[in-house]
């Protein structure tokens, strides 16, 4: 991207060295006129719970629960948007620039997880909570940039990414500067 991406959107960069999209795992090319689009969507919740769910995941990879973490998940896939956004693969995988979340930049300390197996057309979409039992989420290695948080995707691995960082607005419980309980003006 050329500007600073808004909050809550993202957009795919082909990488620099080319690639050819096929449709799903059928590896049929695409024509000439398709348009590889990047689906960047909230996590079902109408009838479930997903994104908590997911959420306890992401708590108990991190070792717990923490009232200060800030999660941002969001289901991924790459699209054919002139096929009605039918799912379609990389073959050198996709590079993808993360919008910063809003009260976040640069400085923010941000951990992104991949919960790998989980896909709309798979076997375990997810759609069905008992699809979690078995998945871990994987860290993914990220680069803060001007334009916003970019990471890899290899080709094939669309599915929910978790953005988690602490809230760095709420200042939690510092240590006590004073621990000894004295005046703290020396003797």
């Amino acid at each position: 991207p050329d500007a600073k991406l808004a909050p809550n959107t993202a957009t795919a960069v082909e990488p620099e060295t080319g690639t050819t999209y096929t449709l799903n795992d059928t590896g049929v090319q695409l024509p000439g006129d398709a348009k590889p689009s990047l689906l960047f969507d909230d996590i079902i919740n109408t009838d479930a719970d997903r994104t908590g769910a997911l959420e306890e995941k992401v708590d108990a990879y991190l070792g717990g629960a923490d009232a200060n973490r800030e999660y941002q998940i969001k289901y991924l896939d790459l699209v054919d948007a002139n096929n009605g956004n039918a799912w379609i693969t990389s073959s050198n995988g996709t590079d993808i620039y993360w919008g910063y979340p809003t009260g976040t930049d640069r400085s923010t300390n941000f951990t992104l997880l991949h919960f790998a197996g989980l896909h709309r057309d798979g076997e375990n979409s997810g759609f069905d909570l008992g699809d979690l039992a078995n998945i871990t989420p994987t860290p993914v290695s990220i680069q803060k940039t001007d334009e916003g948080i970019k990471f890899h995707v290899e080709a094939g691995n669309f599915s929910p990414y978790a953005l988690v960082w602490t809230d760095a607005s709420d200042p939690g419980t510092d240590p006590d500067p004073n621990p000894g309980g004295g005046s703290g003006g020396g003797s």
